[in-house]
């Protein structure tokens, strides 16, 4: 059994573990990979796809005489010119995977209650003017953290 996609996202997905992607794709992904094998998905490009010829828009009189969206592509009848089982991804799919760093920041804003644990690693709100100010420094901090974790290339 072939099965096709039109997502090169969805089938960079199916070839990774699940464990790795965010619990709404994990699951879907998980499910799809215990009834079938990686290497039984294709990637079906537009040109190709038949579901894309009615969700492009067409006339009832075109689809009528539409040879892909009544047949298919003209590959499947074929044994072995079938398009090969290559894809790339783009930034949507890595979106999914999880983060492998939690950060947090101190919000003990009393110097008497701090533990004695190491506190550097934190944000110290009291060092800042505003909220707005605090967030921003926290989303380019977590931005930071999170991209020396990735090569060079996925760096946002």
């Amino acid at each position: 059994m072939i099965f096709w996609s039109d997502s090169m996202n969805v089938l960079w997905w199916i070839h990774g573990h699940s464990r790795q992607f965010k619990n709404f794709v994990a699951n879907r992904i998980g499910m799809i990979q215990s009834e079938t094998k990686p290497q039984q998905w294709r990637y079906v490009p537009t040109k190709h796809n038949p579901a894309d010829v009615i969700t492009r828009g067409t006339s009832v009189k075109k689809l009528s005489t539409n040879s892909l969206w009544w047949h298919g592509p003209s590959y499947l009848t074929m044994k072995e010119d079938w398009p090969q089982n290559t894809f790339e991804t783009d930034d949507d799919a890595k979106v999914e995977v999880k983060s492998k760093m939690k950060f947090s920041a101190d919000t003990h804003f009393n110097s008497e209650q701090k533990s004695d644990r190491v506190s550097e690693n934190k944000l110290d709100p009291k060092r800042y003017s505003d909220m707005t100010h605090l967030c921003r420094i926290l989303a380019w901090t977590i931005r930071f953290i999170e991209n020396c974790q990735v090569q060079k290339v996925d760096r946002r």
